[in-house]
């Protein structure tokens, strides 16, 4: 019984002794991970060393830890980077110039003041959050901070409170699209990595940062009730003055950096799915496991007086008034002869079920 026992036991046992392995083989790259992590945070926040020298640095020490022959190790840290830095920095650095152009220029401003116009003194919170939503896709998050906090300012000086409320919508509303929304660095690096298009990565971020944001906007709205924060005074140098709205470009052109590439890709994206679904419905040889069997089915179906899809087919590929009409009799001759098709005639009897019978109305590819 014992035995028994041990035979019905010994499948699980030897389960779990597997399983120890992977566990044992994730745990070295989740501490890779951490010392990356750690050594990223203990440079910037403790030793305020610059952003970039923290990362690189960083990068050398995983990949040191990291498997692998050690004069490979510091090079393959160059060739890393210089992957990123073809595939997406150039992308990244142009929309670091579009978004600099529109503070300069006092694009982002207008957009701003756009938005506070449209709704209100009284929906300021929201025409915050909107302003960041949108400025926070090519602008890096920490700049729309900075340049919405005067009018958050502005702002509690008029009403006298929620200063809180406008500090927080500003970040709900560019955190989210700093954080999901290309071209903002971080996801166009994960669309890279994970080798997503960048129009979904678009598509599909603003959909989930829309409702995000506004869930945000709630949250703000209740930490604002919650807790009582006074304006403090910034330093000693005066707060910049506005500029008046003359000096601003117009709303088209002040918009036009931000929807214009964001427009061009998602619509690049959609063409491009429509293209591989049109291709994808295109008959291949393979798609037959028997093409003289099918053909005999659609001859079969002709011969019969009831409607049939081989009839159909016959009908449509036969169509003279639609033109080609001795090229049609032909690919209709090859369909319903009694005799094999050697591989080019099925080859072009292939091609011509695509060509005439892809754009007819009631077919498609999962049809006759």
């Amino acid at each position: 019984m014992g035995c028994v026992a041990w035979v019905q036991a010994a499948p699980t046992v030897l389960a779990a002794a597997d399983s120890a392995q992977p566990a044992q083989d994730i745990a070295w790259p989740l501490t890779c991970l951490a010392v990356g992590i750690a050594t990223v945070l203990g440079l910037i926040i403790v030793a305020k060393v610059n952003a970039f020298i923290a990362l690189i640095t960083a990068a050398m020490v995983v990949s040191v830890m990291a498997p692998g022959a050690w004069s490979d190790k510091i090079a393959r840290v160059a060739s890393a980077f210089g992957s990123s830095a073809g595939g997406i920095g150039i992308v990244i650095a142009l929309a670091a110039v579009i978004g600099k152009c529109m503070l300069d220029s006092g694009a982002a401003d207008r957009v701003v003041r756009a938005f506070l116009n449209v709704l209100g003194e009284k929906r300021a919170p929201v025409a915050l959050m909107s302003s960041g939503f949108v400025l926070a896709v090519p602008v890096f998050f920490d700049t729309v901070f900075y340049l919405l906090v005067p009018l958050a300012r502005s702002m509690h000086k008029r009403t006298g409170r929620h200063y809180l409320f406008y500090i927080l919508a500003i970040g709900a509303g560019g955190a989210i699209t700093h954080t999901l929304v290309p071209p903002t660095p971080g996801p166009l690096v994960m669309a890279d990595n994970l080798n997503v298009d960048v129009g979904w990565m678009i598509m599909i971020g603003l959909l989930v940062a829309a409702p995000s944001a506004c869930v945000g906007l709630i949250g703000a709205r209740l930490m604002d009730n919650w807790m009582q924060t006074p304006m403090r005074a910034i330093g000693s140098e005066p707060e910049p003055q506005p500029l008046d709205d003359s000096e601003l470009p117009s709303l088209f052109w002040s918009l036009a950096p931000v929807v214009l590439p964001v427009l061009m890709i998602s619509t690049n994206t959609v063409l491009t799915t429509i293209a591989d679904a049109e291709h994808a419905a295109l008959l291949r040889p393979a798609d037959f496991t028997d093409f003289a069997a099918w053909r005999a089915v659609v001859r079969e179906q002709l011969a019969t007086d009831a409607e049939s899809p081989g009839k159909r087919i016959v009908e449509t590929l036969g169509d003279a008034s639609a033109g080609n009409a001795e090229a049609r009799q032909e690919l209709v001759g090859l369909l319903t002869r009694t005799t094999p098709l050697d591989e080019a005639e099925q080859e072009r009897l292939i091609a011509g079920l695509n060509r005439y019978l892809l754009p007819s109305k009631g077919f498609h590819r999962g049809g006759s």
